[in-house]
């Protein structure tokens, strides 16, 4: 019976949406960087933490955060933008399968990582 015990979660009998960071510890400090495209050019930011910017006009946005530890800077960017709580709590629920949300306003997009290889 103890072999079904190692993949309980530590949320277990915690309300749905509650936001805990589940997963290895990664890096000590987040790292966030900031992308602001368009078809002819592209800009990275790489702000300390994460002060919402202005985007440029007709640009596309994403943004990157390494370290999903810190449960604050995650709300901070999702408050930013409006997303639901359930959303966040998969932010923050790494080892998922890869799944796409397409919403009204973004598209939400869980993976673990996109890889550039060339040949």
């Amino acid at each position: 019976m103890t072999r079904f015990s190692k993949n309980v979660s530590t949320k277990a009998g915690l309300p749905p949406g509650t936001l805990r960071h589940i997963g290895k510890k990664r890096l000590d400090v987040p790292v966030v960087t900031v992308f602001d495209y368009t078809e002819d050019r592209i800009s990275e930011i790489h702000p300390a933490g994460y002060d919402e910017q202005p985007r440029p006009e007709g640009s596309k946005r994403w943004i990157d955060v390494r370290g999903l530890q810190d449960v604050g800077l995650i709300e901070k960017v999702a408050g930013h933008y409006g997303l639901h709580t359930l959303l966040i709590e998969d932010i923050l629920t790494t080892g998922q399968r890869p799944k796409i949300d397409d919403q009204d306003n973004y598209v939400f997009i869980v993976m673990d990582a996109i890889i550039l290889v060339r040949r």
